[in-house]
């Protein structure tokens, strides 16, 4: 079911370009992009979908209803929404981490430089 890209219409090709070059598609702008521009031109939606998948850029299964392939493309959409959320996340959690280090290692530091200054005090004292 693949089909050259250049036997799309350009409004397709179009809309290629805009998802290829868009690096933040969230799942709100690819199932917007989707529903616009397919809203009932099933056959387009499914050319479109197969040359994205034979680039490698989304995994499709291709049903003979409408509804399933926005729903698919609307997952697909969450999933990559998803994993950003999660990138972000672990870089939050790491942020804290090495906060968390910094600031226990600055109470040591300064509960040793009273430490030391302590014994030093009460050495020549003695």
């Amino acid at each position: 079911m693949f089909i050259d890209i250049h036997k799309m219409d350009k409004k397709s090709r179009d809309m290629l370009a805009y998802l290829n070059t868009n690096t933040k598609l969230t799942s709100a702008t690819l199932a917007d992009a989707f529903n616009q521009h397919y809203k009932t031109e099933l056959d387009e939606a499914l050319e479109t979908l197969s040359f994205l998948e034979n680039k490698s850029l989304v995994k499709v299964k291709t049903y003979n209803d409408e509804t399933a392939i926005m729903i698919q493309v609307t997952h697909l959409g969450r999933t990559y929404e998803q994993e950003l959320l999660e990138q972000e996340k672990g870089q939050k959690k790491k942020l804290w981490s090495y906060r968390f280090w910094n600031i226990l290692t600055l109470i040591l530091s300064g509960i040793l430089t009273i430490a030391i200054n302590l014994i030093m005090k009460w050495g020549f004292d003695i």
